[in-house]
């Protein structure tokens, strides 16, 4: 039983040991904010490099579609002869091999996006738009030894491309203030302008 005037808490907690509680308890949350920062970050920045790279990808596609088609619209609308058929095949062969290695490259621009061990939906972002990338790659390899395979149906071309849409929207973060959803909407509004083998 305390002494009258006796100054020691009364519930049995000295006042110091309030103040060290409140103080552990305020390093605890400031160190769950700035891990939350940091996580916030890593992360959007992981992603602005990836779609960086995934554009990079995409406009060395789009050359290549926009070449092919010149090509066509040089000898288009009406009959051709023998020297302008070869000249067609030439060009298009041509095309197609610098394109292989352009998009290869681009697509080493992708795979070379470094990304936390547990950020697995960046990583997933990222293994799906190499497989466009590769799809692509493919293609032009196909194309090169064979100018038919341009106007060939390229299902693996055009379904991967639709298939990395939903796993560059899930790595992004819920609060985006860079607009990176903007830029995966541009990209897929750009690709679908045309298809691959279907430019004819």
């Amino acid at each position: 039983m305390l002494e009258a005037g006796s100054s020691a808490d009364r519930r049995g907690i000295r006042p110091g040991y309030v103040w060290a509680i409140g103080l552990v308890a305020l390093v605890v949350i400031s160190l769950i904010s700035v891990a939350t920062l940091v996580e916030f970050g890593s992360r959007t920045a992981e992603m602005s490099r990836l779609l960086a790279a995934v554009e990079a990808s995409e406009s060395q596609m789009k050359q290549t579609q926009e070449r092919m088609q010149a090509v066509m619209d040089e000898f288009g609308g009406g009959d051709i002869t023998d020297a302008e058929r070869q000249r067609i095949t030439d060009e298009l062969t041509v095309i197609a091999r610098e394109s292989s290695t352009s998009i290869a490259q681009a697509g080493a621009g992708v795979a070379a996006v470094q990304t936390l061990p547990w950020h697995t939906k960046s990583a997933d972002a990222q293994r799906a738009y190499l497989r466009h990338n590769q799809a692509w790659v493919d293609y032009m390899v196909a194309a090169a030894e064979d100018p038919l395979q341009w106007f060939a149906p390229q299902e693996e071309v055009n379904d991967s491309f639709a298939d990395a849409r939903d796993p560059l929207v899930r790595g992004l973060m819920l609060l985006d203030p860079f607009d990176l959803l903007v830029r995966v909407e541009a990209i897929y509004d750009d690709g679908a302008e045309g298809s691959a083998g279907e430019q004819a």
